[in-house]
């Protein structure tokens, strides 16, 4: 096992993450940074790992890693966006820029009060 946890790997898995912050943002909007980071990385260490026949010191072993983290990330980034529900992305963006509006939350509810009591006095009056 310890073999398997070499700098290398231990080292990437956060330089990767910071690289699908960015690259998340950018391919993919407000959401799956983490998950498009840890599922590159998984996977490029999958791909790496057979490329290497299970021998993470195999010469090239920490390029291909780094290079098909970058890769699937990316990837992850877009699959995750694209199998969101529909408007996921869109309700995201507008609650992050809502400013909470307070006076016209006490109207609303003032007008929902009246037309209640305007329904009930129509009700009384034709009982």
């Amino acid at each position: 096992m310890q073999d398997l946890l070499g700098w290398n790997l231990i080292v990437s898995l956060p330089a990767i993450l910071l690289v699908a912050w960015p690259a998340a943002r950018r391919l993919a909007g407000v959401g799956g940074h983490g998950r498009a980071g840890l599922v590159g990385w998984l996977a490029a260490l999958a791909l790496s790992l057979a490329i290497a026949e299970g021998d993470p010191r195999a010469p090239g072993f920490g390029r291909n890693l780094w290079v098909f983290a970058i890769v699937f990330t990316m990837s992850a980034a877009v699959w995750i966006e694209l199998l969101a529900k529909p408007g996921a992305l869109a309700r995201a963006q507008t609650s992050l820029v809502s400013l909470p509006r307070p006076i016209r939350a006490v109207r609303r509810s003032g007008q929902r009060v009246g037309r209640y009591a305007q329904i009930t006095r129509i009700a009384v009056k034709h009982n």
